[in-house]
């Protein structure tokens, strides 16, 4: 094997194990670090929508929303994105939708940084040790 089918070779195994794993990197040390009480997932942990909102609702969070900002909006080239932005009216109606497309649950966590989460806690689900309470 070449050095080039070598690095495709890594790359794709790389690109799987995340996609297997949910995690980006090294799987051990994350679990390492869990074990250390650092946070539960790494900062490079991949959430699926279906997985984050499983995890809100086991843990008393009611109506819960997702959204991947950014979805819609990526696939609009830059310089019209200007001219949209730059217009109140445009900007509004553009907004909306992105709103409404983002929120689609197939295209959440297809956003350009994130998958957003929404939901109510109520004063009976409050985390007692943290003492989180929604507002």
């Amino acid at each position: 094997m070449n050095l080039k089918q070598s690095v495709k070779t890594r790359s794709k195994d790389s690109i799987m194990k995340t996609y297997e794993t949910g995690l980006f990197g090294d799987v051990e040390e994350s679990k390492k670090a869990y074990d250390r009480g650092e946070a539960p997932w790494s900062i490079s942990y991949h959430f699926t929508p279906d997985e984050l909102k499983g995890i809100l609702e086991r843990n008393g969070v009611k109506n819960v929303e997702l959204a991947g900002p950014g979805a819609f909006a990526r696939t609009i080239p830059n310089e019209i994105l200007v001219k949209i932005v730059n217009d109140p009216e445009q900007r509004k109606q553009f907004l909306e939708f992105c709103h409404m497309y983002d929120s689609n649950p197939y295209v959440c966590g297809m956003g350009k940084d994130n998958l957003f989460a929404k939901g109510e806690i109520s004063d009976d689900n409050r985390n007692e040790k943290t003492g989180f309470k929604a507002v």
